[in-house]
């Protein structure tokens, strides 16, 4: 079942209240079980989306026989690579955004299910490394006019704009994997 990520900062204050209030391990059970699942469900909503991406790229590959038509595709995928800039970056802010909030409220919160830990961080650099992939695949040199690449920072916050005829920055050359694209 896909979870619906906008709505995770209210459940998890829901739950948190309830540890502070009850200090129960049963509840920071419960807590641990309920970041995982939404781990899970985030882990599976960038596969999708890798998915989606890579498809509409092998679609269209050699279909564009004119300029304007270039134009024309390059914009949609330029609009395409943003949007999912923006839902990566803002699933990876609502997790550290929780991660954060529970560190703060619950004293055992830093002690966090390893397994949750390990598999936020490898989030963390799989996003990182999307980042640069997409920026790298879409900053295409027109013949005219240009087009905006949004830079992600590290953080998952957005960075400066820079002109797509420039190399993008996408960190070191360890994390310009794949990731899954």
């Amino acid at each position: 079942m896909d979870l619906d990520i906008l709505n995770l900062g209210v459940s998890v204050k829901a739950i948190v209240d309830k540890a502070v209030k009850e200090r129960s391990t049963v509840i920071k059970a419960d807590l641990d079980n309920h970041l995982l699942a939404v781990m899970t469900a985030l882990e599976k909503k960038i596969s999708d989306q890798n998915d989606i991406l890579k498809g509409w790229m092998v679609a269209t590959e050699g279909k564009i026989t004119s300029l304007g038509e270039k134009v024309d595709q390059i914009s949609q995928r330029q609009g395409l690579a943003d949007n999912l800039v923006k839902i990566l970056a803002a699933d990876l802010k609502t997790i550290k955004d929780s991660l954060a909030n529970l560190e703060g409220q619950v004293g055992e919160g830093k002690n966090l299910d390893k397994e949750f830990q390990r598999r936020y961080h490898n989030l963390e650099r799989q996003v990182s490394s999307s980042m640069g992939v997409i920026s790298t695949v879409f900053a295409e040199p027109l013949d005219q006019g240009s087009l905006t690449v949004v830079k992600i920072d590290s953080d998952g916050g957005q960075g400066d704009e820079t002109d797509q005829n420039k190399v993008p920055q996408v960190g070191p050359a360890g994390d310009r994997g794949m990731a899954g694209l």
